[in-house]
């Protein structure tokens, strides 16, 4: 079933209404006086419909609060336009006045349209045609010969929508304590402590680490990490005064068959013998821990020396500032 009138339809984007009227006042300004449902409304004139004289018969849509001409459905009006063809499609033609440019549909009475061709066009019932080639110019008398058919104006845009507000931002701060921890010296694994380099009396090259296991990617997968401290203690063991421990981010979540990987660093930290507390790292070595996996080691030289896990359960352990 077609539309009828009174029916609900979408006009612009927005809920409409369909109605006849009767023009009461020619076109001027843009608006046309048209009688609908015996009251008498300014409605919106596209330039295609400028043509309008009293008495026609209209079919309009009323969106919000204006009314909008959208059809011409009787009248006696006829006007002809001289115009030439810039451009040919199936059943239509593209064509100009020499001020403005306009598509309208070819009639069967022109049935070879052609670039170039100088042709007629007749505005009726509000609707624009041509209907075929001309060989003389158009009459100066010709009641058309004034007429000056523009493209419609782009309707107003609807005005934007206030932009959603972002979720607030959501922040945390949370601390791991290390799953093992231990020195690789001499081609094997020791736990009591965690050495960097080596002191005299054995003189073999000590290689400490932490390791944090899965536990830190599988509590803060997805967060941007914003800080990354370590806690870090220097035990009783070479020089008294402060030495540099460097320290590595490396791949290994536990400890390995062998040495190591390291992948990023030193850092540096400087202990004197007895001193401990937190320590700034690079925020990246946090994500990296996040998203991968990995640990942290020390390496290289001068000797210092740090507590196992046995000794002091929070040795290395790491805090992790984060948001989302």
């Amino acid at each position: 079933m077609g539309l009828q009138i009174g029916d609900l339809v979408s006009v612009d984007g927005s809920s409409g209404r369909f109605d006849t009227g009767t023009v009461t006042q020619a076109p001027a300004g843009g608006m046309v006086g048209v009688n609908v449902n015996g009251s008498t409304e300014q409605a919106v004139c596209p330039p295609d419909f400028s043509v309008l004289i009293v008495g026609d018969s209209v079919l309009t849509a009323k969106q919000g609060g204006t009314r909008w001409v959208i059809a011409c459905l009787a009248t006696n009006r006829r006007t002809t336009v001289d115009a030439t063809v810039t451009s040919v499609g199936t059943g239509t033609v593209t064509v100009t006045n020499g001020t403005d440019t306009w598509p309208v549909p070819a009639l069967t009475s022109y049935p070879s349209p052609a670039v170039g061709h100088a042709v007629w066009i007749s505005i009726q019932n509000g609707s624009m045609v041509a209907v075929g080639r001309r060989t003389q110019p158009l009459a100066s008398t010709d009641p058309g010969a004034s007429y000056t058919p523009t493209v419609p104006p782009t309707p107003p845009p609807s005005a934007p929508s206030a932009p959603t507000p972002d979720a607030p931002k959501q922040t945390g701060s949370q601390k791991f304590a290390a799953t093992q921890a231990g020195t690789w010296q001499g081609g094997s694994w020791r736990t009591d402590t965690v050495l960097q380099w080596y002191w005299s009396s054995y003189p073999v090259e000590g290689r400490g680490a932490w390791f944090y296991g899965t536990t830190p990617t599988s509590t803060l997968r997805g967060r941007t990490v914003t800080r990354f401290r370590v806690r870090l203690v220097r035990s009783a063991g070479g020089t008294f005064g402060g030495q540099p421990a460097h320290v590595y981010l490396t791949s290994n979540r536990v400890m390995p068959g062998g040495d190591v990987t390291r992948t990023a660093g030193p850092s540096d930290v400087t202990l004197d013998i007895g001193q401990g507390g937190w320590f700034d790292l690079p925020a990246g070595w946090g994500q990296t821990i996040i998203d991968s996996g990995g640990g942290l080691a020390i390496y290289g030289s001068p000797y210092v020396k740090m507590p196992g896990l046995g000794e002091d359960a929070a040795s290395g352990q790491i805090q992790i500032d984060w948001r989302r």
